[in-house]
């Protein structure tokens, strides 16, 4: 009986962009943040790279999951999928300092839900009525706890990037 409430859209939830960005630090930041949420451990968030050469540049498809326990009944998920494309190395000079950066299209899609009832689904009845009862409003309680962390982390990434608004 585990269930999911979307705190994103279903299809996530998309930051994109085009300008010189510096990859790897927006990857270690991201991912540090996230460490320090809880959600993540550095050796269990990636799930997926896959990388290709193409005549345009490189195209990188990277998919994270985190997570973390909210309580015995509510399990907080996100997925974080990189779509780069036509990803090339440039130079960039910043007062005295020469700085690699990467260009091309990037895109970042954030998917947030709350799992529940994973725990308790062979008690029958008794999680019905618990749902019915209790759980209804602990779900939005940590439905606006979490819809807050995700925004935060959205907002996070736009500073991070340059973006505004």
């Amino acid at each position: 009986m585990e269930e999911r409430y979307f705190i994103t859209p279903p299809g996530g939830i998309k930051i994109k962009w085009g300008v010189p960005t510096d990859l790897q630090e927006l990857y270690r930041q991201m991912k540090l943040w996230l460490e320090d949420k809880g959600f993540a451990k550095e050796t269990s968030l990636e799930k997926k790279y896959d990388e290709r050469i193409k005549p345009g540049g490189k195209e990188i498809f990277i998919r994270w999951e985190a997570g973390k326990d909210a309580s015995d009944y509510f399990s907080y998920k996100i997925i974080i999928e990189f779509l780069l494309v036509a990803i090339k190395e440039i130079e960039v000079q910043e007062g005295s300092i020469k700085r690699k950066l990467s260009t091309g299209t990037l895109e970042v899609d954030i998917i947030s839900y709350i799992e529940y009832g994973k725990k308790w689904g062979g008690l029958g009845p008794l999680s019905r009525i618990y749902y019915k009862i209790i759980a209804k409003q602990r779900l939005k309680d940590y439905a606006d706890d979490l819809y807050d962390k995700i925004y935060k982390f959205q907002n996070f990434i736009k500073d991070f990037i340059g973006l505004t608004a």
